[in-house]
């Protein structure tokens, strides 16, 4: 603030909103953007994420402004934090619409919300946006949101004035109106960003009533749509498209580019050229973890995690079966991958059994041979020979020499307890094949299918 005041440097705030996608969420973010400016002369606010692609259930899947996990089918959800920001971006430009100052133009209304105003260098054009988030956004915000909650409740209608001085505005001029109700009782898409009868101007003030969970926008500006006064044509939802296959040789899909519908957790999976030759000898593109080491903060090597996993599908799979081809590189003898099915995070954790490891059935490979474990930390440091029977080991198959190098195709069945695993060599008619009880504790389990690698290795899928 000082640097600001001091050097008129522009101050800007980034990841500072974070909330779940519902009208409650976009009146957090209303309040949000007002906020940003009376209280800190912020006058850019980023919101993490703009378009969210995650897949549901995952943490923060739902959080932002456009949702769009469905890249099969093209759905998205156009959230009503969108028209919570045309509020500001639909009535203001760049360059050319400045904040007035505090208490010349923004501040808290009486009644609870805030306001803040926007006009020119020539004082002809003005814009007024009001928000008053109610009583229930301050425990929403608190449980659901990485965000600043209201400045004070708005729980009843209040009538506000705003004095037009100092403005260069028409003779009998008035002001174009705006409003979304995001109140959870009244919520309704056709009271979202709803132009409203011109509010007038009378004797150089304009008073309007504000509703609690409410948005106003009161302009100058003319030009304003809702989608272009156009329905949104939006895709319809489709379930995961199955059977699902990729082979990665589609040459429309560049090299480094991901794979198609893994979503990464943690560590990065990308498209590239083989370097194990296939039965043929031609080099073929897989998927390879491209991240060599664990990175990111201090603070991760004492959580016991997370791995490099890639995950796809549906949390909701159980009854499903799958098959990935490993080549384990026959120069690092740490490395090892694992396929997995009903791949689950747990919910709201970031990282202790959250997004880098999850729980479900996974066949954990490296150079001795095949274990199937129950989640991804039990392999995180590399498996341990013999396997031990017990939680963490739930069976195994030990590979013939030698183990590297060679392509293994991992095949996993699971239909309620019963699951049915196999392992067989390329090239050869050689299979192992076991089938086995599941514990009483995944015998109901659902989640993803998905794949890991260990760091630093050049590990094929």
């Amino acid at each position: 603030m000082q640097a600001h005041c001091t050097y008129g440097v522009e101050l800007w705030s980034s990841e500072d909103y974070s909330c779940w996608t519902d009208p409650l969420g976009a009146a957090v973010w209303a309040s949000e953007v007002n906020s940003q400016w009376i209280g800190g002369n912020i006058t850019l606010i980023s919101a993490w994420h703009l378009v969210n692609a995650a897949y549901p259930t995952v943490s923060f899947w739902n959080e932002g402004i456009i949702s769009a996990s469905q890249p099969w089918s093209g759905h998205f959800v156009a959230a009503p934090t969108v028209w919570a920001s045309a509020h500001t971006t639909q009535f203001t430009t760049p360059g050319e619409s400045w904040y007035l100052p505090q208490g010349k133009g923004a501040g808290a209304l009486q009644g609870g919300g805030s306001y803040v105003s926007f006009s020119n260098a020539a004082r002809s054009l003005l814009t007024i946006v009001i928000e008053s988030a109610g009583a229930a956004v301050a425990p929403f915000c608190d449980s659901n949101c990485n965000g600043v909650c209201a400045l004070s409740a708005a729980t009843a209608n209040q009538t506000a004035t705003f004095a037009l001085a100092n403005l260069k505005l028409k003779t009998g001029a008035s002001l174009a109106l705006w409003r979304t109700k995001l109140g959870a009782a009244v919520y309704n898409e056709a009271q979202v960003f709803e132009q409203l009868p011109d509010a007038s101007i009378n004797n150089g003030a304009v008073t309007i009533t504000v509703e609690p969970d409410c948005i106003y926008t009161l302009s100058t500006q003319r030009t304003a749509t809702k989608a272009g006064n156009k329905p949104l044509e939006i895709p319809a939802s489709e379930k995961f498209p199955l059977p699902f296959r990729d082979d990665f040789e589609d040459t429309d899909r560049p090299l480094s580019a991901p794979g198609k519908y893994w979503a990464d957790m943690d560590g990065g999976f990308e498209v590239a050229m083989s370097a194990c030759l296939g039965v043929d000898q031609a080099p073929n593109r897989v998927l390879k973890q491209s991240v060599r080491v664990e990175r990111c903060c201090n603070f991760i090597p004492a959580l016991d995690g997370p791995m490099p996993i890639s995950i796809v599908g549906a949390a909701s799979w159980e009854n499903v079966a799958g098959s990935v081809a490993i080549s384990l590189p026959p120069d690092d003898a740490g490395s090892f991958a694992l396929f997995g099915l009903r791949a689950k995070f747990a919910a709201g954790s970031f990282f202790h059994g959250g997004l880098g490891l999850p729980t479900g059935i996974f066949a954990a490979v490296d150079g001795e041979g095949l274990q199937l474990i129950g989640a991804v930390a039990d392999a995180a440091k590399g498996l341990v020979w013999p396997c031990a029977a017990g939680s963490r080991c739930l069976g195994s198959i030990v590979f013939s020499k030698p183990g590297r190098g060679v392509w293994r195709r991992i095949s996993l069945s699971a239909a309620v307890r019963t699951l049915r695993y196999s392992c067989s060599d390329e090239g050869t008619a050689t299979t192992k094949t076991m089938t086995m009880t599941l514990p009483a504790g995944m015998a109901t389990g659902a989640g993803f299918g998905a794949i890991a690698a260990s760091y630093g290795s050049a590990v094929e899928l």
